[in-house]
């Protein structure tokens, strides 16, 4: 039995996807559900270059050669958590490989689950275990207390009106306990439309304006058979809400300048197309390559490298207007796409705007040392050169390498 049959055979089994591929990132080969982890399927071919189809290699080069000339030493790879791929999550490896004498690179993709709330299930687990009790003989005071303790506890009758709550409840609100009895609890905590196993995600703020997420399990009280009053039981997961935000802040955009990053770019130039047919209305896509960065790299090292794109971000970021959207789409290259635009001619402006701003704004890099750059730009515009996105990105992308090759 070959290796690379037992290879694939182990991908499979535990839920991988691979792709491998050459030192000079060379696609060699792949397994089916590859093309739907990307935005540019019709770049998935044995011989095309893979930062063709998977932008996240784009910037790890320096790495991957280390990973060739350090291939006997072992234990190299390269780990990138919770990429966001069509809707779910996965950690991206790329390692190492030796087949037949032979070292190329592996890429996996493992999913993960892309709803994090579910999280809070094992969270109520384990804090069941403290606040619950386990030991028969504890008495129903000390649950309670524990319970009072721990969480922000409430009763309301079947028509939501608040008939009892707990002293943890009054410091949350900042209110006295004869304020809020009487009350409809939705003058205090608002329902979200989410339910997580048994129970629902409120939303509540707190004495001082800070909002808080609550896990809420209800549970009916009832006398002869008939429910008369609900108890609340609220767990604070904001912390689990803000991770769930930062996740998804992070899977949509550039980690290292902040803006948004392909996926989102994407969506973006989609809405717009919806919106110029029907509002008739114009855009403009500004494909935008730092010139000579490989050289800045070289000569001042990937600090600098690293502080020169964030430069540019800022000064993109400074020349669009709210409803526009600067993206960093690869190691040095970037997409801004204008919208409501009145002609090519604007566009052709606006564009300028962007060229004069980075030839009169270099990079400070130290007291005694300015960074001077100049980037090539393409652009195409709305419905004049394209009406989709890829044809819009291409011929953008295709003006920038004209004029580049001129420089």
């Amino acid at each position: 039995m070959s290796a690379e049959y037992i290879m694939k055979f182990l991908c499979k089994k535990n839920n991988i996807t691979f792709i491998r591929f050459s030192r000079e990132y060379k696609i060699i080969e792949y397994d089916e559900n590859v093309m739907s982890l990307t935005d540019e399927p019709q770049h998935i071919k044995v011989g095309e270059d893979i930062r063709n189809s998977f932008y996240e290699i784009i910037g790890l080069e320096d790495k991957i050669d280390e990973f060739f000339e350090n291939c006997d030493k072992g234990n190299n790879f390269i780990c990138v958590p919770m990429l966001n791929k069509k809707g779910f999550y996965y950690d991206l490896e790329i390692e190492p490989c030796e087949l037949n004498g032979k070292y190329s690179l592996m890429m996996y993709f493992t999913k993960k689950s892309n709803f994090l709330l579910n999280y809070t299930k094992m969270v109520q687990k384990v804090n069941k275990k403290t606040l619950f009790v386990e030991n028969e003989e504890q008495s129903q005071d000390q649950y309670h207390s524990i319970i009072n303790q721990k969480l922000v506890t409430f009763n309301v009758d079947t028509d939501g009106i608040i008939r009892d709550l707990n002293k943890t409840c009054s410091y949350f609100f900042g209110l006295e306990k004869k304020e809020m009895l009487g009350k409809h609890f939705s003058n205090y905590i608002k329902a979200r439309e989410i339910e997580l196993n048994d129970g629902k995600v409120f939303r509540a703020t707190k004495y001082d304006g800070e909002d808080v997420y609550f896990h809420t399990d209800i549970i009916p009280l009832s006398r002869d058979g008939v429910v008369y009053e609900n108890l609340i039981l609220c767990q604070d997961i904001t912390y689990l809400k803000r991770i769930e935000e930062e996740l998804i802040y992070a899977a949509g955009h550039d980690s290292l300048t902040g803006l948004a990053n392909r996926s989102i770019l994407l969506e973006k130039i989609e809405e717009a197309i919806v919106e110029g047919k029907n509002k008739k209305n114009s855009f403009a896509i500004c494909f935008i390559d730092l010139d000579k960065f490989k050289g800045i790299n070289d000569n001042y090292g990937h600090h600098a490298g690293d502080m020169l794109l964030k430069h540019l971000s800022k000064l993109l970021l400074g020349l669009i207007r709210d409803e526009d959207t600067a993206s960093r789409v690869g190691g040095d290259e970037f997409v801004v796409l204008i919208k409501n635009i009145q002609n090519k001619e604007y566009a052709q402006m606006s564009i300028q705007r962007i060229n004069d701003a980075i030839k009169n704004t270099p990079l400070r890099y130290s007291e005694d040392e300015t960074i001077y750059f100049s980037c090539s730009l393409g652009v195409s515009v709305f419905p004049d050169d394209g009406e989709d996105a890829y044809t819009l990105l291409k011929l953008a992308d295709k003006e920038m390498y004209v004029r580049k090759r001129l420089r």
